[in-house]
């Protein structure tokens, strides 16, 4: 939904996603170049796994070699 969002802008958006669309613009501006292109859940089973499992990541907790493991953050 972002994705399409950033690659169609539209003013009729809800409040949350609109503030997110804000703050990812802002963020992407950062960078020299940078693409927004979506890939269909079924071609990118892997990453659709992936971003699952990090869904259910605590806060400070990232997974490595498919470990959860605490991130020490400050």
């Amino acid at each position: 939904m972002l994705i399409q969002a950033l690659v169609t802008p539209s003013k009729s958006r809800e409040l949350k996603l609109a503030r997110m669309i804000k703050r990812i613009i802002l963020l992407a501006n950062s960078f020299h170049k940078i693409e927004f292109f979506h890939i269909l859940k079924t071609l990118n089973v892997e990453a659709d796994r992936k971003s699952n499992k990090a869904i259910t990541l605590g806060h400070g907790e990232m997974l490595v070699n498919n470990e959860v493991q605490r991130a020490h953050l400050p």
